[in-house]
């Protein structure tokens, strides 16, 4: 099972009949806290624009022209950041017909994105980005922590 679990990390294939034991996760490890932290900075004005947000706290952001793409802006910058290590990893998983976790985070995060880019354009309702910049940055805090637990067993 540890294998397993380990073979779906993209790029560790190279790796195969170590058990999931002695790899060097640094790389992935410096990786994924650089872009939680630069995800989380990015995903501020996001939340603070969300109107969602503003209605359950009670709070309102200044309006001006061109306020409304704060939110998508952000979240735009933040899935093609954070979001693409997610979407590369579930690659491998796909070729292979093995789905595992990088593609249901994928999934997820596509389809946010997906749905709220179409909102921008079609009255369908409330858009997903404030969810989708939390998603990205909790599934990144994640595989940071993640990665830094392999690397101190």
């Amino acid at each position: 099972m540890a294998q397993a679990e380990h073979d779906n990390h993209s790029g560790h294939q190279s790796h195969a009949g170590h058990g999931g034991h002695d790899v060097d996760h640094s790389g992935h490890e410096l990786m994924f806290r650089k872009r939680f932290w630069v995800s989380l900075v990015l995903s501020i004005p996001v939340l603070l624009y969300s109107e969602m947000l503003q209605m359950w706290l009670g709070f309102s952001m200044p309006v001006f022209p061109g306020s409304q793409w704060i939110g998508p802006l952000f979240a735009i910058i933040v899935f093609a950041y954070g979001g693409v290590p997610f979407l590369q990893m579930a690659v491998p998983e796909i070729k292979n017909r093995q789905p595992g976790m990088m593609t249901l985070i994928s999934l997820a995060i596509t389809v946010a994105f997906v749905y709220s880019l179409a909102t921008l354009f079609v009255p369908l309702g409330e858009s997903f980005f404030w969810e989708l910049v939390t998603l990205i940055d909790v599934m990144l805090l994640g595989h940071w922590l993640e990665m830094r637990s392999v690397r101190q067993a």
